[in-house]
């Protein structure tokens, strides 16, 4: 219930004061191992200790099920992330992939480790922004209607100043998502301003303050946006309230 609700400090007490347990049989203490390797990986990114419990839940004599699998690679691949080992990191992610394709998640931590290799051997920046692409491509094909994977080759897009397609991408994150959220029409409204479309633009990033009203980016872009259709009032309104929301 705990790891249900998402409070997994309340479920690594409770779990360990179960497998603390002398009488509980060994198979069940396995269970309570694996349950706490996942409330210690999502819930303090405590990745060591989440890899140590599947060990030993091992030792207990359980099995690890393919999600403790995937869950126990993906636990080494952060591991490696946070030694800044990102090559191996990669690999361990490519090999959780496969036990699980079509885990959205799995596709970010992916292209984590790839940008952040990319960065470290001073690679070219248009290569990796067209390989990490290529993953969200490969992600969205598993997913075609996945927001999530959208929003971030929008992201790309933009970067790569293909402007139409990270339009199409904002597009159906938002279509696609089941909550508003700030952050797409945020971004959406930044595709819109690329490609000159200043009112759409606008219409977007007042969506994005009316969803969170400290936004900054969605003030910044709006206030420009209002300064060039000849709305000086807006403008000002918006730039003034960047100053307040983040003093010089």
């Amino acid at each position: 219930m705990f790891l249900i609700k998402r409070k997994t400090k309340g479920a690594v007490k409770l779990l360990t004061s179960a497998i603390d347990t002398p009488s509980l049989k060994p198979y069940y203490k396995g269970i309570a191992c694996i349950y706490r390797a996942y409330a210690l990986m999502t819930g303090s990114a405590a990745f060591e200790s989440a890899l140590k419990d599947y060990a030993r839940a091992g030792g207990f004599g359980k099995a690890l099920g393919k999600s403790s699998l995937f869950n126990q690679l993906l636990c080494r691949g952060l591991l490696e992330m946070q030694g800044r080992r990102y090559d191996v990191a990669l690999t361990r992610f490519v090999e959780a992939q496969k036990l699980i394709p079509r885990n959205r998640e799995i596709v970010f931590y992916k292209s984590s480790a790839m940008v952040a290799g990319f960065l470290q051997r001073g690679n070219n920046a248009k290569h990796f922004l067209q390989a990490i692409k290529a993953e969200y491509d490969a992600g969205i094909r598993l997913q075609k209607n996945d927001h999530f994977l959208h929003f971030y080759r929008g992201i790309i897009s933009l970067y790569c100043k293909d402007f139409v397609a990270a339009l199409n991408d904002f597009d159906r994150s938002i279509r696609n998502d089941d909550e508003p959220n700030a952050k797409y029409h945020m971004y959406r409204g930044l595709a819109y301003a690329c490609l000159s479309m200043f009112k759409e633009a606008m219409k977007d990033l007042s969506t994005s303050i009316r969803l969170k009203d400290d936004c900054l980016p969605a003030y910044h872009i709006r206030g420009k946006c209002a300064y060039l259709l000849g709305d000086n009032d807006l403008a000002f309104m918006d730039f003034q309230k960047l100053i307040e929301l983040r003093p010089v």
